[in-house]
């Protein structure tokens, strides 16, 4: 009888162990490959209704400012398929900070940037991008879906 148990007990926790890492990996492909499907605007509009955010209200706020038109240059940081990691303010002596990250949507997306590029970038704010490592930390950045990118200097 107590083998039994012994039995019952341990069928039981592999079942548990396996709901807990197919709930793991379900997270980690829901949070980080699957992409919502892709909604297409047109830039012109874009900048027909662009505000003007400063990168402060854009980090500080960022559900308020959800959905509203932006415009900035920056300097690309990391680029990685259809997403770039870019700092928007210059500081002297040619030093970029306060970087953002943006999700290359619709025709940007084929605009290839590389690490170092100076860009211009139309799109919408969309909120914060958690767990994003910046200079070695993790930390939360404005994100923005852009749908015009234009690479003013290469480096």
């Amino acid at each position: 009888m107590g083998s039994l148990r012994t039995e019952h007990g341990r069928r039981l926790l592999v079942v548990l162990l396996v709901i807990i890492v197919a709930m793991i990996a379900g997270y980690v492909v829901t949070e980080f490959y699957v992409r919502p499907p892709e909604v297409v605007i047109d830039p012109a509009i874009l900048k027909g209704s662009l505000v003007r955010l400063s990168y402060e209200e854009l980090a500080e706020h960022p559900d308020e400012h959800r959905g509203k038109a932006v415009s900035y240059r920056g300097q690309v940081v990391r680029a990685r398929g259809r997403q770039l990691t870019v700092q928007i303010t210059p500081e002297n002596m040619g030093f970029w900070n306060e970087v953002v990250h943006l999700d290359l949507m619709g025709e940007a997306a084929g605009s290839n940037p590389k690490a170092g590029d100076l860009v211009d970038f139309v799109g919408v704010a969309n909120g914060i991008r958690k767990g994003l490592p910046i200079f070695g930390k993790d930390g939360a950045v404005p994100r923005i879906a852009v749908y015009e990118l234009e690479v003013v200097e290469r480096m």
